[in-house]
């Protein structure tokens, strides 16, 4: 199979099936192009129970988990660091631990201005340029909900659907009519008082005897 992958003329080649590589495959392949997906994490070994161990070290550990297997360095504040960033190294990247949020950047996080320095100067790409692709990409993934309030470029996002019945939690209050507005009564255990409120048993009053 890898031969005939190998000999084969590809229109595109996308390295890395993450959730960037993955959105850019399928739009070429809409197009009619052939694409080859290169990928060198595993598949099928992570869960949506498999947590994130940032603390996890061993790089095979981590790859066979579906993490990124080597630390990542950075500078902050300018100072140097080196840590497990919370990134995926497999079929589908590090979408499978990204709990379904999916965010737009602010114009200051890609436009350098006088008002709002960017660190590097400002992307290449400005968010003006950049803003009709982040809309269609929120209309591929379906991303819906109220708008930031704090943001000063929301989007236009369609108000969220209802809950999908599968989703809903077997016996919820609801699903069946026939439990719906059914008091019920539990019965309970008689309750101990503490020892500290406890009192005793009242005593016969005894008159003191009398001389005769």
């Amino acid at each position: 199979m890898i031969e005939a992958l190998k000999a084969r003329d590809w229109d595109a080649i996308v390295i890395g099936t993450g959730i960037g590589g993955g959105t850019i495959g399928r739009a070429l392949a809409e197009k009619g192009l052939s694409v080859l997906f290169l990928e060198q994490g595993p598949k099928g070994y992570r869960r949506e129970e498999t947590p994130l161990d940032l603390a996890m070290a061993d790089p095979v550990a981590r790859h066979l988990r579906g993490f990124w297997p080597t630390p990542v360095s950075g500078r902050i504040g300018g100072r140097a660091l080196e840590f497990f960033a919370p990134l995926g190294a497999g079929l589908g990247g590090s979408s499978v631990f990204y709990a379904a949020t999916l965010e737009r950047p602010e114009p200051h996080d890609l436009d350098h201005s006088a008002a709002r320095p960017h660190p590097t100067g400002g992307w290449p790409v400005s968010y003006a340029e950049l803003a009709p692709y982040l809309a269609r990409a929120e209309s591929l993934y379906h991303v819906c909900g109220e708008p930031d309030p704090l943001s000063r470029d929301p989007g236009a996002l369609p108000p969220a659907p209802p809950p999908d019945p599968a989703d809903r939690a077997p016996g919820a209050v609801g699903d069946d009519p026939r439990l719906a507005a059914r008091p019920r009564r539990a019965a309970r255990a008689p309750r101990t008082p503490p020892a500290h409120r406890r009192r005793a048993p009242p005593q016969p009053r005894q008159s003191p005897a009398r001389p005769r």
